[in-house]
């Protein structure tokens, strides 16, 4: 249903794994909406837009395609999940794995190739024809890698494609049937990491900043920027050059819009409406600010809650400024007895103007992927309008996430937003660029009832909640879940 389903590498792992167990049928192909006119309007209706009682209301929008037969992303997952070629490493991991899946033909029909991806900015070796020794149906080989792992300097991700030597009937000659990436992390002794220009101004500024205080605001000049902060309500601004960059947070959040599987009899979305996440505010119980050498440093203890329940987060957020960047910490934890079990996600959200419309990441992509939710999103270096990340579904949803990225940056004009976790080389987060609140997305039911912000609503993630398939099925499986437990996690923004 929509977006998803989560969790199908681990049925597909045990369909391969049991003998007993049979699985993999696909229900099912596409959604079944109708298009329909209104005036100047077409979208594809379903149970209850033609007055038709009783119906089943959205249950039909239930395919791997949309209703006018445009793959959604689940068609993708699945397609990588069940190909039948795979790569993994040795327990060493100092080999790879080739693992033949057909049930009566070997590999000699397919040619292999691989390259690296580099984490940096994305680049890599050209690719470079791979030998492999006849792997029989249903076997497996071990082979050597085709570089020296001891010589990387980066992290780097071995990607291993196998592409059909002759066209057939259903595919052309060239077409990957399966690929893999083999994760590598760069020796502590070669490791290099270029400095961000966080580090370098934290590190580097010499003398702190005197700010201003004019009621219930406090504002700093620092050389080309100015951070406002309000301390009744705790929200921040940061202008550059008199273009402002953050109009409202960072700040904590923890709601997002629902899915499908969500709102689904075994979904999570009524205990969230119930604990009333999507309502929880900030209030600000104490401010204290310092200058330092490092610049400045405004720390927020903050009750993070719902106004008529007794749950929240206890928490302290403490944003550094230097001239050209920012650093937020998240530190809290949960209080109260009608706590919900998981949350949607564990990050914090910003608003930045409309103009911020170009998005380059590093993680996975080009598409969409979330936690139980993206083998078929390939590591590496990618790049996008903020309006093409959004992903269209015939039923308005959460969508657009991006996981497991290293750095984001969002582009307006000759101005660059980075953002990075605070943590250091290889912590990944994930993230969402929309022109939508969460609300709005809850609200419509066509997507044509969507009216776009004129403003770049940005998630950055710490941990999200799966999508599972509640729908018809259970929830998302136990390790892909957003439990509601204390946190502790910083993000970099430079300019």
């Amino acid at each position: 249903m929509g977006n998803g389903p989560g969790g199908l590498v681990d049925y597909i792992d045990l369909f391969r794994s049991e003998p007993l167990v049979q699985g993999g049928l696909v229900w099912e192909w596409a959604n079944h909406g109708l298009l329909k006119k209104e005036g100047d309007i077409e979208y594809y209706a379903y149970g209850g837009d033609f007055g038709d009682e009783p119906n089943d209301a959205d249950f039909i929008m239930d395919g791997l395609l949309l209703s006018d037969h445009t793959p959604m992303p689940s068609l993708a997952e699945y397609a990588k999940v069940i190909q039948p070629v795979t790569v993994k490493l040795n327990e060493a991991g100092d080999k790879m794995v080739v693992v033949n899946h057909y049930d009566f033909l070997d590999l000699g029909r397919l040619d292999a190739t691989w390259h690296l991806v580099q984490d940096s900015d994305g680049n890599g070796t050209e690719s470079k024809s791979l030998e492999l020794p006849g792997v029989p149906a249903g076997e497996n080989r071990t082979v050597d890698l085709p570089f020296d792992k001891g010589s990387l300097t980066q992290d780097s991700w071995l990607t291993v494609e196998f592409k059909l030597k002759q066209g057939t009937k259903w595919a052309d000659e060239g077409h990957i049937v399966a690929w893999d990436q083999l994760y590598f992390q760069a020796s502590s002794q070669r490791r290099t990491r270029a400095s961000t220009s966080v580090e370098k101004l934290l590190i580097n500024r010499q003398g702190g900043a005197e700010p201003e205080r004019n009621g219930t605001k406090l504002q700093v000049d620092m050389g080309s920027s100015q951070f406002g902060f309000d301390l009744l309500q705790g929200n921040v601004t940061w202008s550059v050059d008199g273009v402002d960059l953050l109009q409202r947070g960072p700040e904590l959040s923890f709601c997002r819009a629902l899915t499908q599987n969500d709102m689904g009899g075994g979904g999570d979305g009524d205990p969230w409406a119930q604990a009333r996440v999507c309502e929880m505010h900030t209030q600000v119980r104490d401010v204290t600010w310092e200058s330092s050498g490092d610049g400045l440093v405004v720390t927020y203890h903050v009750w993070f809650a719902p106004k008529v329940l007794e749950w929240g987060a206890d928490a302290t957020l403490t944003y550094t400024v230097s001239e050209s960047s920012l650093r937020v910490r998240a530190k809290g934890e949960f209080v109260g007895e009608s706590q919900p079990e998981v949350l949607p996600r564990i990050g914090l959200m910003a608003v930045l103007p409309k103009s911020f419309d170009k998005a380059a990441w590093f993680g996975r992509g080009p598409g969409e992927s979330y936690g139980d939710s993206k083998q078929a999103g390939r590591v590496g270096r990618h790049e996008s309008t903020v309006e093409d990340l959004f992903q269209y579904y015939d039923y308005p949803q959460e969508n657009g996430n991006r996981e497991d990225a290293r750095w984001l940056r969002l582009t307006s004009g000759p101005v660059t937003l980075d953002a990075r976790r605070g943590e250091g080389a290889g912590s990944t987060f994930s993230f969402t660029a929309k022109r939508y609140m969460p609300g709005d997305l809850d609200a419509a039911l066509h997507p044509h009832e969507l009216k776009p912000l004129d403003f770049t609503v940005l998630n950055l993630d710490y941990e999200t909640n799966g999508l599972g398939t509640a729908s018809c099925g259970p929830g998302p499986f136990e390790e892909y879940r957003c439990f509601t437990k204390a946190f502790d996690f910083s993000f970099d923004l430079s300019v």
